[in-house]
């Protein structure tokens, strides 16, 4: 059975990764609980998500303590945390909780200057090339502008932002080769397993991890 739902980087990563862990996840709705790290980066988004709803700067801490000026300034911007971005098939924006969106997602900061869109995401652990990725898929949903700014600040290594800027032609071709991916996986009706040692090492649905699939080596 294809995909019909809303789709996500994150989903779409998934599918890249491996289709039948994808099915199992999205198209059967067997989610796999959280991970210690991955709680622990939500309790560090949801600290600074309240921060730029106007509560108080959390007091020594240790993760968010070396950054409390860095995001102080940010304030000056007028941001919106938590920005939620959704689209139809033909990019046209739409709510996040539309049934017929096509992609959607959530930035954890946007702010406007000028003629230029600022995205930022809040990463905690370590910097992986896949996370210029992600913010490619931010750009292609994010509303018109003359120029993008996508912002990584990885909270476990104080001051290491990674910034990729992109022109709103660019916005188009990042489109295109999104609308590619997403027909892959709609168009999948058979999610085949694509078995590694190191994607099945800690792949919930591996028979080494107590699962159900038997493709992995």
């Amino acid at each position: 059975m294809s995909y019909s739902k809303p789709l996500s980087y994150s989903g779409i990563s998934l599918y890249k990764k491996c289709p039948k862990q994808f099915a199992s996840a999205y198209v059967s709705g067997i989610r796999t609980e959280a991970g210690p790290a991955a709680q622990r980066g939500t309790l560090l988004h949801e600290e600074l998500e309240k921060f730029f709803m106007g509560t108080p700067f959390p007091k020594d801490h240790k993760v968010l303590s070396p950054w409390r000026r860095f995001m102080e300034v940010l304030t000056l911007e007028e941001p919106t945390p938590e920005a939620k971005l959704a689209v139809l098939s033909d990019w046209t924006p739409t709510s996040f909780d539309d049934p017929s969106a096509e992609l959607r997602g959530a930035a954890d900061l946007i702010s406007r200057r000028d003629g230029t869109l600022i995205i930022r995401d809040w990463k905690s652990g370590k910097r992986y090339d896949t996370h210029k990725n992600q913010g490619e898929y931010y750009v292609a949903m994010a509303e018109d502008a003359e120029r993008y700014v996508v912002e990584f600040v990885y909270l476990d290594m104080p001051t290491e932002v990674d910034a990729f800027t992109y022109c709103a032609a660019e916005r188009d071709d990042l489109r295109g080769t999104i609308e590619e991916t997403i027909k892959l996986v709609r168009t999948d009706e058979e999610y085949p397993p694509t078995p590694s040692n190191d994607a099945c090492r800690w792949c919930p649905l591996s028979w080494r991890n107590a699962g159900v699939c038997k493709d992995a080596p």
